[in-house]
């Protein structure tokens, strides 16, 4: 089934289980969708602006030509209107770089799923300063802090030698703010935030195909290769299960010329399969001796 736009904006979750063809399809609609709503968002601000200037200047000079207050009143509930539906649209605005991760990712595994093999995705466009996303409140210094932890992507499935795999994103946010007194003695409000972005790749192999994967575990630690925007926080291996957990910096994108997340995420799966070949490699020889 087709991707419900209409439930898809009241939430901003995307949740499905589908081809890796049809995820593909369903992100280029959300990104048309997306980009309807920023001109839309554009065009209300326009409308906004024009209507709170005209209700200023009616306003100044209605003092002297009293017939200018009716305008200053219509502009004002124009304004008003205008700013709502500009709040309205800017409300649902997607984060561009995650539905864009997501196809990428689509696109990446696709080529070694089985054509009628599924992606499950779970996975959350809107803000990372949303209320039911904050998970605590401090201090740090002078600064009051409020910590974001928001899990947004989780994407499941299943290669064609059998492998399953698990690639999830979470982005830690902290929101800053303190009171400083200014040299002239006034209050002056400052604000800051701080993010940093974790992502966590899951190989899960078949035992008979990988027999001697368990024993591997430092080979898994050489074996990392990461691009620059990325550091490794941890390898490990449970029985037939590798997990890969790196930082990433916030600065990712999409773009060609940008510091890619698919980029960080084909790297980490390619280090893991190292291993698995690794495994396969070692088996060979010793059933030859």
């Amino acid at each position: 089934m087709a991707i419900d736009i209409g439930e898809f904006l009241r939430t901003q979750r995307y949740q499905r289980s589908a081809r890796p063809a049809e995820i593909v399809a369903d992100v280029a609609s959300l990104g048309t969708v997306d980009k309807l709503n920023e001109g839309r968002a554009r065009t209300w601000g326009i409308f906004a602006t024009t209507f709170w200037v005209l209700m200023v200047f009616c306003g100044f000079f209605g003092l002297m030509i009293p017939p200018l207050l009716v305008g200053a009143i219509f502009f004002l509930v124009g304004g008003i209107v205008t700013t709502v539906m500009k709040r309205r649209h800017k409300g649902v605005d997607l984060i561009d770089r995650r539905y864009q991760l997501i196809d990428r990712l689509a696109r990446l595994v696709e080529a070694d799923m089985a054509s009628d093999s599924t992606l499950d995705i779970d996975a959350d466009l809107g803000n990372p300063a949303r209320s039911d996303k904050l998970a605590r409140e401090g201090e740090a210094g002078h600064w009051k802090v409020k910590y974001y932890v928001d899990s947004w992507l989780s994407m499941q499935g299943r290669f064609m030698d059998g492998t399953s795999f698990a690639i999830s994103m979470v982005h830690h946010l902290q929101k800053r703010t303190r009171w400083k007194r200014s040299s002239s003695g006034k209050l002056k409000h400052k604000s800051k935030e701080k993010a940093k972005n974790v992502a966590v790749v899951q190989l899960r192999a078949k035992p008979q195909k990988y027999p001697r994967l368990p024993t591997l575990a430092g080979a898994l630690t050489q074996a990392v290769q990461l691009p620059h925007q990325a550091r490794l926080l941890m390898t490990h291996i449970d029985g037939h299960r590798m997990t890969m957990k790196v930082s990433v910096n916030d600065n990712w994108c999409e773009d060609p010329e940008g510091p890619r997340g698919s980029e960080v995420i084909a790297m980490m799966l390619l280090s893991l399969y190292q291993v698995l070949n690794l495994a396969k490699a070692i088996d060979k020889r010793d059933s030859a001796a």
